[in-house]
């Protein structure tokens, strides 16, 4: 009988050790293990992507890198692999580390027996296996139930609205008796939606396919609308409504929506389980955290139910009769919404006195709130693996349009801007951040377009929106941007340049160079004087299109503003002559003439090119100078 065949990848730069190891593992009878044997993280890297290997040793510390950055590195790549880390430390720390960064064993240089080493493989191997099987059957639990849930969501909606049509009497009068058990079924109709609802919410959040939809907001107001919501329930048992939010906003950055949906159950559970009493809802800063608690004088729940009340499925204390019963889940999805905003939820309760749910979200900084985005957006491209970049937009005249406009227009201006922005970023992730003024978009890269354009556009895009809040434009902004992986790895790294970066949108373009080319003396200075009233000094004059070859041999402009009719040579030869230098052919082109042919405003508009009829307005002139430059 042939013995069994396990690949081995045995990362490790002392070749005293590696040799040993390598005995060990040959002297086995009953499992033929194939070595392959790499010095160094990089080479294994590679050895990763050319075979499949079952297990992998790997040294602590290796030429070119250490400790735990080691592990991660590899899980990242290859995250299904066992890997056995062996070192010749004992530190219990070290080892805790270890195993919580995902290794499955650590063994001891220099302790290791044939028969302890072997065994930690084969056990390693078959934990890998038995993980890797219970992951697939939850995955295809999740989808059984995403599926069968959805399947049930017409039906019931069919039947819900035929039950409503009878019971509004749409199809014929109805009596008292039929009434009453058609608003029975109706009941459980609207129970087994959110039964539905609860099933798919569950199976959405393991599966990781809710993304939070953060914002700043008061959480005080969430809680109003709650209280709201619950008002008529709460007279219906005559129980009283209490508040502790204080008088001052309490501003969290969260998915609004979602901590609704907690609150909503909390709140729904309390009242279904109290029959004399209050129902308190209060928030407070605790620290770095914003705690909120629910708490009610209903039955309680008995201690040995405490520790199992968050998960799946579990129901303590069921209410009998119509809608008493329900999933098990409210308090599942609490508890996974908490955790994937890095919140946390605890109760307390003394049985037959009452219960307080707590749950704790965290305070953030917009600082911590943009070091978050990019560590995500590392994270999501590491997998893919794809390069992208980070734009940082920052309204740096607010105080300016405070004074000017007072507060509620100056921010209704800024939360127009940035939903512009928005709007014209189908392909980019944006991330507006009111307090600190500034909005983040973060986006892959266009491997036709390169970085250089990707920036560009991105500019004109700002500026865009900018000149669609149909005011003067009132902002001036500062902008920076860094590419992942060519700026750094690490986020610290690259906001860091981000910062260094930075520079004045109005700064830059005032210091770009315009030429302007009109054979009427009269024109060019119309054009000059509407140029410098708004910033622009550094102009270049010509008189027809041989002074503008003759001037571009010495010095190539940012901007060429040109008239069509001139004399010795006309607009049209110019863009001709310019398109077929490869040095001068993306000069950006306002065309301002009285006449152009039909067949080139087509050719013009298709290649970018900007055309204004004379006699012109200067706001117009500034306006597209403003969005070309």
């Amino acid at each position: 009988m042939e013995n069994k065949v396990i690949k081995v990848l045995l990362v490790e730069d002392n070749q005293i050790d590696a040799q040993i190891t390598k005995e060990i593992l040959a002297a086995s009878l009953t499992i033929h293990f194939e070595v392959l044997h790499v010095i160094s993280l990089e080479k294994a890297l590679k050895a990763l992507k050319k075979e499949k290997y079952e297990v992998i040793l790997l040294d602590y510390l290796l030429p070119d890198s250490m400790g735990i950055d080691t592990i991660v590195a590899i899980q990242e790549k290859v995250p299904t692999i066992p890997i056995l880390v062996l070192t010749w430390t004992e530190d219990e720390k070290i080892i805790d580390q270890v195993i919580n960064k995902g290794a499955q064993d650590l063994l001891i240089k220099g302790e290791m027996l044939a028969g302890s080493l072997i065994r930690s493989i084969s056990y390693a191997i078959e934990r890998q296996q038995m993980l890797e099987s219970l992951k697939q059957l939850d995955r295809l639990k999740s989808e059984f139930v995403s599926s069968v849930s959805h399947e049930l969501r017409t039906p019931l909606t069919t039947i819900r609205e035929g039950v409503s049509l009878v019971l509004d009497e749409v199809l014929g009068k109805i009596n008292n008796e039929q009434r009453e058990f058609l608003n029975i079924a109706l009941s459980d109709i609207d129970r087994l939606g959110r039964i539905i609802n609860d099933l798919l919410d569950i199976a959405k959040l393991e599966a990781g396919k809710v993304e939070l939809k953060r914002e700043f907001f008061d959480i005080r107001n969430v809680i109003k609308k709650v209280k709201a919501s619950f008002a008529p329930k709460m007279e219906d048992k005559g129980l009283e409504f209490r508040l502790k939010i204080g008088t001052e906003p309490m501003e969290v950055y969260a998915d609004k929506d979602r901590i609704c949906q907690v609150l909503v159950n909390l709140v729904g559970n309390a009242i279904k389980f109290t029959q004399k009493g209050y129902i308190e809802i209060g928030v407070e800063n605790a620290g770095n955290m914003l705690q909120c608690w629910v708490l009610d004088t209903g039955d309680g729940i008995k201690e040995k139910d405490l520790n199992t009340i968050f998960a799946r499925f579990h129901q303590v204390g069921k209410i009998s009769g119509v809608g008493g019963a329900g999933t098990g889940l409210g308090l599942a999805i609490t508890k996974e919404i908490m955790e994937m905003h890095k919140g946390s939820i605890a109760v307390e309760s003394i049985w037959k006195k009452g219960s307080n749910f707590v749950f704790s979200l965290p305070l953030y900084t917009e600082e911590q709130i943009v070091e978050e985005i990019v560590e995500k957006e590392i994270e999501k491209m590491k997998k893919e693996g794809l390069s992208f970049f980070i734009f940082d937009c920052q309204l740096h005249n607010f105080e300016e349009v405070l004074e000017k406009r007072g507060k509620s227009m100056a921010l209704r201006l800024m939360e127009k801007f940035f939903n512009e922005v928005e709007t014209l970023m189908p392909h980019g992730r944006c991330f507006p951040l009111l307090k600190s003024k500034r909005i983040v978009v973060a986006k892959e890269i266009d491997p036709v377009l390169g970085i250089n354009s990707e920036v560009v556009l991105l500019k004109k895009k700002m500026k865009s929106a900018l000149l669609k809040i149909k005011e003067e434009r009132c902002f001036d902004f500062s902008f920076g941007h860094v590419v992942y992986p060519v700026d750094g790895i690490k986020t610290e790294v690259l906001l860091k340049k981000i910062e260094e970066n930075k520079i004045s949108e109005s700064e830059e373009r005032l210091n770009k160079c315009i030429m302007i080319v009109d054979d009427e003396p009269l024109i060019r200075g119309i054009l000059r004087d509407i140029l410098e009233r708004i910033g622009y000094n550094d102009i270049l004059e010509a008189g027809n299109g041989c002074e503008v070859l003759d001037i571009m041999e010495e010095r190539i402009p940012d901007l060429l503003i040109l008239d069509i009719s001139m004399p010795k040579m006309n607009g049209y030869e110019v863009i001709g002559r310019l398109k077929e230098s490869e040095k001068m052919k993306n000069i950006p082109i306002i065309i301002v003439s009285q006449q152009i042919k039909e067949d080139k405003l087509e050719e013009y508009l298709q290649k970018d090119i900007v055309v204004v009829n004379k006699p012109f307005i200067p706001e117009d002139i500034e306006k597209f100078v403003f969005l070309i430059l």
